[in-house]
């Protein structure tokens, strides 16, 4: 009963940090849209490169881990090969959630492709993941 219940509360804190990355995926592309927003007021047209979005993305993901680490330096997962799904998984589910919501809102003129949106949120998922697995202290 007692490994079922840890088994269970995995699973949620699991969701918790599935939501809690996703929300700074959510972060790194608002932060992309202001950027863009006034570069166009000044009337400069914004094309960010891939290599751009990939070193902004894990600068972002790596510095919002350190901050985690910071203010919580548990991990909320008990078992190893949970933080081992949650460091595969969670990079793939923030990058899925944020191509389905960038598809829906494409705007004839927007700079940014779903695609792009979703390269940012993965690579700030990931370093953010990245960073929680190799420094969190684990439970216990």
């Amino acid at each position: 009963m007692e490994e079922q219940l840890v088994g269970l509360l995995a699973v949620v804190l699991i969701a918790g940090e599935v939501v809690c990355d996703v929300f700074f995926g959510l972060l790194g592309d608002l932060t992309i849209w202001l950027i863009e927003r006034s570069m166009r007021a000044r009337g400069k047209e914004f094309k960010p490169r891939i290599s751009a979005i990939l070193l902004i993305g894990g600068a972002a993901g790596g510095l919002l881990g350190t901050i985690s680490i910071a203010v919580f330096e548990r991990t909320l997962i008990p078992l190893g090969w949970l933080r081992i799904a949650n460091l595969l998984f969670a990079p793939l589910a923030s990058a899925l959630i944020v191509y389905r919501v960038a598809q829906r809102r494409k705007q004839p003129d927007q700079s940014l492709s779903a695609r792009e949106h979703a390269l940012l949120a993965l690579v700030i998922t990931l370093a953010f993941v990245t960073v929680r697995f190799v420094h969190a202290v684990r439970p216990g």
